[in-house]
């Protein structure tokens, strides 16, 4: 090649790669295209799911849940939970919620069931390696599935898988996430108060409690005055109910305290029927550690509880509510009847009593009627032994024989014998005044 030509050894190498990366490009366009098309495809593809997921959720603020099952089937129909494991994931939850919410309206059994299993059908993609924090939202909602399944059938059982769905919850849900973590808190406490009233009383509460305790560290009354009233309310009742099996003393002071602390929130101006059901509780844990020391004064303040709830529960507004307060009421009086003013206060009981045989009646309420009439029964024997004693004792064996009419032998034969033994002490009483009389 003369020197003349103007190329050089490296020209001709430029050209022939220039060359070769045109002839590559040419070869490989088509290929770079299509795969654009697809991604493409594959965006648009996307983008039509979750316009569909934000129909979905749309549906469910509306509370129409049927059309929300429908829609999210329509895109499952659709997906791999291979491919989408996300949107799977998303729908899934979707359906175990509308479910949920339709068990509260309909055919709960049924609708529960099926909320579960969309549940673990999400639980198939959303593991707690990949998807932690929905892994977490899930078992909540499992949770939650199964706590209310457990207020239809096999209670021991789906408590116990409810426990467990929040324990899972909580491995994600740590005090790092301190509204999740609460809130899945107090939801396992509500399980553990629940399992309470099936086997190891103590223990379950005892969780309950813990868990509760747990709530009350996020929630202050500050923060969030309403779940702090709340869960204060739900740590009242554990430890009533936990009074009733050790501790009592300590524990019914607890449960006291914990009633005054919800008062701060629940008021009768803003909040009367969270206010009316602390009280009532408040009067059953005054009644109770009554009977262990200062009867006088927790005896009072008993009295002083239900009268407050008898503001916000008439028996024209809340007749239920209205009889089981006259119920403590009179058992209330009847406790401070023991310390002072004994014929006045067993008026005042007996009063009650008879109030609460306004709404509950033998055809409606019978055993409540049944309980009130033994309740009758002892404070008129018990005002026997202050005036009047024979119409008194008439008036208790009446009340005695009342109940009977519910309280038989082969139903309730507990309560049978101990309104017999009653009923027999009031005959025998009446039937020594008769002898003397004779005599």
């Amino acid at each position: 090649m003369s020197p003349d030509s103007g190329l050089t050894l490296d020209n001709i190498v430029t050209i022939i790669a220039i060359i070769v990366a045109i002839c590559i490009a040419l070869i490989g366009f088509p290929g770079i295209y299509n795969w654009r098309q697809e991604q493409k495809k594959e965006n648009e593809f996307k983008s039509q799911i979750d316009s569909s997921i934000r129909d979905v959720n749309a549906l469910l603020d509306l509370r129409d849940y049927k059309s929300a099952i429908d829609k999210c089937d329509g895109i499952l129909r659709t997906i791999s939970p291979q491919k989408y494991p996300n949107h799977w994931g998303i729908c899934q939850n979707s359906i175990g919620i509308a479910y949920a919410e339709l068990s509260l309206i309909d055919d709960k059994e049924t609708n529960l069931k099926r909320g579960i299993q969309a549940y673990q059908e999400a639980l198939k993609v959303w593991t707690i390696t990949s998807y932690p924090i929905d892994y977490a939202s899930i078992q909540n909602n499992l949770g939650n599935a199964y706590s209310l399944l457990s207020g239809v059938r096999d209670k021991e059982h789906n408590l116990k898988y409810a426990i467990s769905a929040y324990q899972e919850a909580l491995k994600i849900r740590t005090k790092n996430y301190p509204i999740a973590h609460a809130e899945t808190q107090n939801n396992l406490g509500n399980a553990y108060c629940e399992l309470s009233d099936i086997w190891d009383k103590a223990s379950n509460l005892k969780y309950a409690i813990d868990a509760y305790q747990e709530v009350l560290k996020v929630y202050t009354i500050k923060s969030d005055p309403i779940k702090y009233a709340g869960t204060q309310n739900n740590l009242g009742n554990a430890y009533s109910l936990l009074s009733g099996v050790r501790d009592k003393e300590h524990n019914s002071k607890r449960a006291i305290q914990a009633c005054q602390e919800a008062l701060k929130i629940y008021t009768i101006e803003s909040y009367p029927i969270k206010y009316a059901e602390i009280q009532i509780n408040l009067g059953n844990d005054y009644g109770e550690l009554s009977k262990i020391r200062d009867k006088e004064h927790n005896s009072e303040r008993a009295i002083q509880a239900c009268q407050e709830a008898l503001k916000v529960h008439t028996i024209e507004s809340y007749p239920i509510y209205y009889a089981m307060i006259q119920n403590n009421l009179g058992n209330a009086y009847s406790l401070l009847s023991g310390v002072r003013d004994k014929e006045h206060n067993l008026k005042y009981g007996i009063s009650a009593y008879q109030e609460a045989l306004k709404v509950w009646t033998i055809t409606s309420y019978p055993i409540d009627y049944a309980s009130i009439q033994n309740n009758l029964g002892v404070a008129y024997r018990a005002l026997s032994g202050v005036r009047d004693k024979v119409p008194n004792l008439k008036y208790a064996i009446n009340a005695y024989q009342e109940a009977l009419k519910v309280l038989t032998i082969t139903s309730y034969p507990i309560d049978y014998a101990g309104t017999q033994s009653n009923l027999e002490v009031a005959y025998r009483e009446l039937s020594d005044i008769q002898d003397k009389r004779i005599a």
